[in-house]
């Protein structure tokens, strides 16, 4: 899961130093091994690869506080209220994010009581969704078009400050997944895409995670696990929170490689998607596919909200 919008940030006081400390280290832990075990090695695509040396450093274990700092000082204050509440709303069913445009992997105090098989997940899926969004695709303000420049020309007006709205060549369109951000001076300030844009920008990510999991469950023996795949014997693990969704997609890679699925999904277009399926096995049924694992995604997405609460009630609380 990716959140842009810099309205919160977390505060370091729940947890001694020393544990602070223990528990990043664990969850480096988790990444570094994966890595070794399955990311570095050569059957693993470079191009899907997490960035470990890059991430494993900025896991932030914290606790959400409002922090005013973090918005484009332009933004009116009759947009910040509904914002931030948005926001709370949204991350307090959350077990982990990504956070952009630092890149930072947030952690809230709850998700340390999570089993380590559990947490490993986590952390694997907020690696992947980091790999989705690499390497960064910018679009600079001479190279607009007409719909990108509308919607850039609508937020100025509506956004900002009478006596504090930046020109147009001061802003910048990134393409994340299927969504595009408004970026001015490092804030992202909004977004445009498909309806389904923040669902379909799970499915890449979390892919990854069920893959990911199985074969260091495996310790990194990718031929038993193409073996298992195409024996139809591969099934979800115990600690799965997308069964699902891995049912659907071990179904899907019987038929079309799991690295060309994973490809497919990083174009962030639904109409390429489609076509990159058909062209690596999907003969004609990439349509069905991609409609399959996106509609799975939706309803895992629900059943996950539940998990994650009913998680955070019943795990013990840490010992310091």
């Amino acid at each position: 899961m990716v959140y842009s919008f810099s309205l919160l940030y977390m505060k370091n006081e729940q947890l001694t130093f020393v544990e602070h400390e223990r528990q990043k280290s664990r969850m480096r832990g988790f990444l570094t091994n994966a890595d070794a075990k399955v990311w570095s090695n050569n059957y693993f695509p470079s191009e899907h690869r997490p960035n470990v040396a890059f991430l494993a450093p900025r896991i932030r274990i914290e606790g959400l506080t409002y922090d005013p700092t973090q918005i484009h000082p332009g933004i009116k204050p009759s947009m910040l209220e509904g914002a931030l509440e948005t926001e709370q709303e949204v991350l307090k069913d959350k077990s982990a994010w990504l956070q952009l445009p630092n890149r930072d992997i947030i952690i809230p105090y709850y998700t340390l009581r999570f089993p380590d098989k559990d947490l490993r997940r986590i952390l694997f899926h907020e690696a992947a969704t980091d790999a989705y969004f690499q390497p960064v695709r910018e679009t600079q303000p001479d190279k607009y078009n007409s719909k990108q420049r509308e919607f850039v020309l609508n937020i100025l007006s509506s956004a900002f400050q009478e006596d504090k709205i930046p020109t147009i060549d001061e802003t910048i369109l990134i393409k994340r997944g299927f969504l595009e951000y408004l970026s001015i001076d490092g804030y992202d300030i909004a977004y445009q895409g498909p309806e389904i844009g923040m669902v379909a920008d799970e499915v890449y990510p979390t892919i990854h995670e069920i893959i990911t999991d199985h074969l260091v469950d495996l310790n990194g023996d990718f031929e038993l696990f193409e073996q298992l795949v195409q024996q139809g014997s591969i099934r979800p693990l115990s600690n799965e929170t997308h069964p699902i969704f891995a049912i659907d997609l071990f179904d899907i890679i019987r038929f079309v490689n799991w690295r060309d699925i994973l490809s497919a999904f990083k174009t962030g277009d639904i109409d390429k998607i489609i076509a990159y399926i058909d062209q690596h096995g999907g003969n004609g049924y990439g349509e069905n596919m991609a409609a399959s694992l996106i509609d799975t995604m939706i309803k895992s997405e629900e059943q996950i909200k539940a998990s994650n609460a009913l998680a955070r009630s019943t795990f013990p609380r840490l010992k310091y």
